[in-house]
């Protein structure tokens, strides 16, 4: 056997079975790693406990627990619980834990999921439609109290997991809330508070603060019912601070996502959405609510008031408040104070109709601007009373104070009015303004139109129109005025730049429009006096009061030349009068012939005659027909002239002049006639056959001598001699064969030229001796490239099979 296909198979051997121990070990640490996922939590250096402890330390539970009266965590102690997928199940009326003074970490690593009812609170467990995972805290059936209790300003309750759930305060007159803060701080870091029940007397079905702080970092509040309000969390004092989590499907009666009856609300981030209420869907602040972010989210209500219900303050700078619907839409600012900068979003808010209202201000109340509005910022304006053209209502009380760009950038109308600052730069507000129209009147005018009407923004400057087409017999059209009767005086015309006073406008002033505005036409009697153009148009037009001089024109008409004539003002024609005494003038014209330029170039555009003036209607003298011309194989005859279109014979009249032209020389062409030179011997060349080729030396040619197989010079003649020598040593000279129509050969020899060449006459030979003619070479068929490549490839191949020959069969001897 070969030592070296042995040692190969083992090569090949040894490599699977490390990929076998690979793929081995791969299966192994990928299997015990799933194994450890689904193990039971070691709960390492944790205490197991199948009671509830007193103690500080750190503890899981090893099953479900029940308790009759209240688990207490008193002063300085600080016990850190894992459910450890168990509930704690309080099963008599009153609180399950109280923390008097202490701490507790609550935990869950749980992976069982429960379902829960949705629709009635408290939630039964075991049915419905709504899930959670994990560990509980919850109170037995029919048994009323909070799941946790905060008593003294020291207590502590953090929340990291676990769910809160099926806890019933209904008739409850002091505790509400799966959470009670009464005092303390409570965090929520993680874990669900869902399916409580608040109190009719306080409300808060998922937490009630009565003082003390909340600070809300994520979790989930939801499917919690309020009993009277605040059906996420209820705050009667405190604060709550929001910067993550959701407060989410709530239902109560007022305040579905929040109620802030009295204390703070700081919201920079997470959602109060999806919310729904008997008044209030989202959120009810009578204390103070701060949002710079976050969002208030489809939250919705049957009630009077709006999504957002202000009877305290918002202070307003960020976050989104978008797509809620109530009566009012998105914000309700009731008897409360708003306070807007930044780059809030209050868009898309709807009321029971579908109309967008988004920020709407009861009893036009406006909204204070405390700040710089930035990029980003948009919010929905509307008001209780709508602002009427000329009466704007104020929205934004300052905020010129603090912004330099007009409000449109940041604000608009949900009714599609205007939003505005006043020209008045001592007014600081910003308003909701109606679109004011500016509308024309003919005052008496029998005939034409006024101009038409113009609808601006209140406050724009609006440049006044003309009389239109307005006409009014016997009167002339003087200018506009705020009341039909009005006369033009000076006082009118030089009124404060605001309109006060001002009664009278000319065409082209200004009115600043603060409301809608009707102008009158003004008529005086007199008549008008115009002037017109050579093509009817007016030239002048000017009024003529009756009492004053006949007006004149200053302008000079004018009439567009024609073919024919240039026309020049002379005078003007007595005027036309109509019946109303209104006078028309005509201008009169002399008329002059105009001139035009005939040009005659030759077919090469080169100039035969120059540019010559002719008055209209005159005939162009042609200059002299152009002789024939020969090119090197035609005879060129002049036929005409040609002006692009029509070609003109020689001796015809050429038509009359009408525009500028330019005749071209046409000729037709001939081809020139050719010789035709006898082959061999006897071929007698004409009696005088003579050559005078330039610059040629002296030279006899001889028989002896014989061309060259490739010329370097050809020469072209009309008539070829029968033989044609060339001079070993003197120019070369290439013999041309052409069929002539006569047997008379005539000789010409064309000599390469010498430095200074002298003039030279060739004599030919009598009978000479005809000079072989250089045979081509033969050119080569289609087929032969083909066969060439043909013939290569296989050579190639031949080769390359000899090639392999060699290299193989001596491998293959050596492996026997």
């Amino acid at each position: 056997m070969d030592t070296r296909e042995t040692g190969k198979h083992k090569s090949w051997r040894g490599f699977f079975s490390f990929l076998a121990v690979l793929v081995m070990m791969t299966v192994f640490l990928t299997g015990g790693a799933a194994a450890e996922q689904t193990e039971a939590h070691t709960h390492e250096g944790w205490t197991e406990v199948e009671t509830l402890p007193t103690a500080s330390g750190q503890y899981y539970l090893a099953k479900d627990i029940e308790i009759s009266s209240a688990w207490t965590i008193g002063s300085g102690v600080e016990i850190s619980l894992c459910l450890n997928d168990h509930s704690i199940t309080m099963t008599s009326a009153g609180i399950g834990i109280v923390i008097n003074g202490g701490t507790l970490n609550l935990y869950d690593c749980g992976t069982t999921v429960h379902s829960y009812t949705i629709d009635k609170q408290p939630a039964t467990i075991g049915s419905g439609t709504g899930s959670f995972t994990g560990g509980y805290i919850t109170h037995a059936a029919g048994k009323a109290g909070p799941a946790i209790h905060l008593r003294t300003n020291a207590s502590k309750f953090n929340m990291y997991g676990g769910t809160l759930i099926g806890n019933d305060n209904l008739r409850d007159q002091y505790h509400s809330g799966a959470v009670d803060l009464l005092s303390g701080t409570f965090n929520l870091y993680n874990g669900t508070i869902a399916g409580n029940l608040g109190s009719d007397w306080l409300g808060g079905g998922g937490v009630y603060i009565t003082s003390g702080q909340m600070n809300m970092y994520g979790g989930e509040i939801r499917h919690n019912d309020g009993g009277y309000g605040g059906s996420g969390i209820m705050i009667y004092g405190g604060t709550l601070n929001m910067s993550d989590g959701s407060i989410h499907h709530n239902t109560g009666n007022l305040g579905g996502g929040v109620f802030l009856a009295e204390g703070t609300v700081s919201m920079t981030g997470g959602s109060i959405a999806e919310n729904t209420a008997n008044g209030v869907g989202g959120v009810v602040v009578n204390g103070t609510f701060n949002m710079s972010g976050g969002s208030i989210t489809g939250n919705t209500d049957s009630g009077k008031y709006g999504c957002v219900n202000i009877g305290g303050t918002l202070n307003l700078s960020g976050g989104n408040i978008t797509g809620n619907t109530s009566n009012k839409g998105g914000i309700m600012c009731e008897t409360g104070t708003i306070n807007l900068s930044g780059n809030p979003v209050v868009t898309g808010n709807v009321n029971h109709s579908g109309d967008e209202v988004n920020v709407y201000l009861q009893n036009n109340k406006p909204m204070n601007i405390i700040g710089e509005m930035t990029s980003g910022a948009s919010v929905g304006i509307t008001t209780q009373t709508a602002p009427t053209p000329g009466n704007p209502a104020k929205f934004g009380l300052k905020y010129r104070n603090t912004n330099t760009t007009s409000p449109d950038n940041w604000f608009f109308s949900d009714k599609g009015l205007d939003v505005i600052m006043m020209n008045d730069t001592s007014d600081q507000n910003a308003y909701v303004a109606a679109k004011v129209t500016l509308t024309y009147d003919g005052n008496g005018a029998d005939s034409g139109a006024a101009p038409a009407s113009k609808t601006v923004t209140h406050g724009t400057a609006v440049t006044v129109e003309g009389a239109g087409t307005l006409k009014k017999a016997g009167c002339l059209f003087s200018g506009w005025g705020r009341e039909p009767g009005i006369r033009r005086t000076v006082e009118s015309e030089d009124a404060a730049s605001d309109d006060e006073g001002r009664n009278f406008y000319a065409s082209g002033d200004t009115i600043e429009m603060n409301g809608d505005t009707t102008l009158y036409a003004q008529w005086e009697e007199g008549h008008t006096v115009t002037w017109q153009n050579g093509d009817g148009s007016v030239l002048d037009d000017k009024g003529w009061k009756n009492g004053d001089p006949e007006p004149e024109t200053e302008k000079t008409p004018t009439k567009k030349p024609d073919e024919q004539y240039v026309y020049t003002f002379s005078e003007w024609d007595e005027p036309v009068i109509d019946e109303d005494g209104n006078r028309v003038y005509k201008p009169k014209f002399t008329t002059k012939l105009q001139k035009y330029t005939i040009t005659f170039v030759d077919e090469d555009n080169s100039v035969l005659k120059a540019a010559t003036e002719y008055e209209y209607g005159n005939v162009p003298m042609k200059p002299d027909d152009p002789a024939g011309k020969e090119t090197e194989k035609s005879i060129l005859t002049f036929t005409g002239w040609s002006d692009g279109t029509t070609t003109y014979a020689p001796g015809a009249t050429l038509p009359e002049v009408k525009k500028n032209m330019t005749y071209k020389a046409v000729y037709s062409a001939a081809d020139k006639p050719t010789a035709t030179a006898a082959v061999g011997l006897g071929a007698a060349p004409s009696e005088s056959p003579s050559a005078s080729p330039s610059a040629t030396p002296t030279a006899t040619p001889t028989t002896a001598a014989v061309p060259s197989a490739t010329p370097t010079a050809a020469s072209t003649a009309t008539t070829v001699p029968t033989a044609t020598t060339v001079p070993t040593a003197m120019p070369t000279v290439a013999q041309t064969e052409t069929t002539a129509p006569t047997a008379t050969p005539v000789q010409t020899v064309t000599a390469a030229p010498t430095a200074t060449p002298p003039t030279i006459t060739a004599t030919p030979m009598v009978n000479p001796t005809a000079a072989p003619t250089a045979t081509p070479k033969p050119v080569p068929k289609t087929g032969d490239s083909e066969d060439l490549f043909l013939w290569t490839g296989l050579m190639v191949l031949c080769a390359g099979v000899l090639a392999a020959m060699l290299v193989v069969i001596p491998y293959l001897k050596r492996r026997k």
